[in-house]
């Protein structure tokens, strides 16, 4: 964790943008669709299970994503709101993550949003 805090805020900067490329893109379309009200269930009567998958590797980008920000408020400052506009990108297409990556991806904001305005 000390190596992380020593590193410049460029190499940071850097690192924090190369991480959000690597994030799977917003899958949600631009508009707005009106679907019924019931989620779609399988042929046995139970929901489709199968519909959002959980992905470790996008998780642990984002919070390396996130942790790098936090460090400190400069940091916080130069590649807050990159993070942010990443992370409100995967809350809009909320319905099609799996329930455990929504959790913390709430969590990230929720933390982004306690220390940036302190």
């Amino acid at each position: 964790m000390r190596s992380i805090r020593s590193l410049p805020l460029s190499t940071v900067s850097t690192v924090v943008d190369t991480v959000l490329t690597l994030l799977p893109e917003e899958s949600a379309p631009a508009v707005i669709v009106v679907k019924s009200e019931r989620p779609s269930r399988s042929a046995n009567g139970r929901l489709d299970a199968n519909k959002s998958n959980y992905d470790p590797g996008m998780i642990y980008l984002l919070e390396l994503a996130t942790i790098l920000a936090l460090r400190d408020q400069t940091t916080l400052e130069a590649v807050g709101e990159r993070l942010l506009a990443s992370l409100q990108a995967f809350m809009r297409d909320a319905r099609n993550l799996h329930p455990l990556a929504l959790s913390r991806i709430i969590y990230y904001l929720l933390n982004l949003l306690r220390l940036s305005h302190v």
